[in-house]
């Protein structure tokens, strides 16, 4: 497109504040507030490209976040490779908001991979048209519209009210970390398996989220190569034990397990072998079911990419994680789907180790002051 420039923003998550980490920057923007600090380009064609971005039918989105990228500021051309760079930045940005996601809670402040939908769109200065693309089996192709003719609505499963919650220091960690290196491809399988998407088949996400570890650790896929890499990993942490109504069964049902982690390794492994094979399983040979190993797997993996970062000296972990990672085993000791809603009284035993560890992070604060 002749004379295009370029407008790189998520459309779905808002910023409170401008952040700035390494070689990016996010900036809020909300839809007709005059603001005049763009050298490339006025608020009137910013308005223009967003207003073709809904909540729903008939009701436009208000507040987006903004992505610049070093030298690159918003409404300037693009340039080579520059996409690219904006959707590695993505990546980071998911994992980081991924790592301070609370489940079990309510849907205040609950975020998926889709909320962080990431939109680099050209558009001509002064004009109500825009340019997208799609992908296509033999390559792609370049959709041309006006933004009175065409709406992109908020997805269902992401949630209109979120604000980006992000782990900065991560962020900053992995924003420093080579190309190439495999921990930031663990981080794309990672994400991929953290959608919510009704679009994207629960055996896939199972198969993804293993790939992801197998990236973290740099591995293959046979089970005990993962059994090891996960004992490797938490060896110095000094796991604490833990009792509940499922401790019986892991240890009973993976009898080669000398812990909980490690059944839950074993059982997390055969389902992905069927997943990945489309063999049959029965329900019954199983502790968990998928979503709740996709749960706990959506825990476990930030706090081991923590440590590892931490084990390689890139990263200093916090007594919060470093207190969550010793008790990572007593989320094995229940099934987090089976909810007792009618007692007014009970609260999620996945929330109730969140609390210990706060406490945790207490005692240790009036031991040391």
């Amino acid at each position: 497109m002749v004379d295009s420039k370029i407008l790189a923003f998520f459309p779905w998550a808002s910023i409170s504040e401008p952040l700035s980490i390494g070689n990016f920057r996010l900036i809020p923007y909300e839809i007709g507030k005059p603001i005049n600090n763009f050298k490339h380009v006025n608020t009137l064609d910013i308005d223009t490209v967003l207003s073709a971005y809904s909540d729903r039918l008939n009701r436009k989105i208000v507040c987006v976040t903004l992505l610049e990228l070093g030298d690159w500021e918003s409404g300037m051309a693009d340039s080579h490779g520059l996409i690219s760079e904006f959707f590695k930045a993505k990546d980071l940005i998911v994992t980081s908001a991924l790592s301070r996601r609370k489940l079990f809670t309510s849907s205040l402040g609950y975020c998926n991979t889709d909320t962080f939908t990431l939109v680099v769109q050209r558009f001509v200065e002064g004009t109500s048209h825009f340019a997208f693309d799609t992908r296509r089996r033999d390559g792609g192709t370049t959709h041309m519209w006006a933004t009175s003719q065409f709406s992109f609505i908020r997805p269902h499963h992401v949630d209109s009210n979120y604000k980006m919650n992000l782990d900065a220091k991560l962020l900053e960690c992995l924003l420093s970390l080579p190309q190439g290196d495999p921990i930031l491809e663990s981080l794309k399988e990672f994400n991929c398996s953290n959608t919510d998407a009704d679009s994207i088949p629960i055996y896939s996400e199972i198969v993804m989220m293993k790939s992801a570890f197998e990236w973290l650790f740099s591995i293959g896929e046979r089970c005990q190569e993962f059994i090891n890499s996960l004992n490797d990993a938490l060896v110095d942490i000094g796991l604490e034990n833990c009792e509940g109504a499922l401790v019986g069964e892991w240890l009973t049902r993976w009898g080669k397990s000398k812990r909980l982690l490690e059944a839950w390794g074993r059982e997390f492994c055969a389902l992905r072998g069927v997943s990945a094979h489309g063999l049959s399983k029965s329900k019954s040979s199983l502790i968990w079911d998928a979503n709740s190993h996709l749960a706990f797997a959506s825990i476990l993996f930030p706090l081991l990419l923590k440590k590892i970062l931490s084990d390689k000296n890139l990263f200093s972990i916090d007594e919060y994680d470093m207190e969550k990672l010793k008790r990572i085993e007593q989320y094995l000791a229940s099934n987090p789907f089976e909810f007792n809603a009618n007692d007014s009284e009970w609260v999620h035993p996945w929330l109730s180790i969140e609390e210990d560890v706060r406490n945790a992070q207490m005692e240790n604060f009036f031991e040391n002051h």
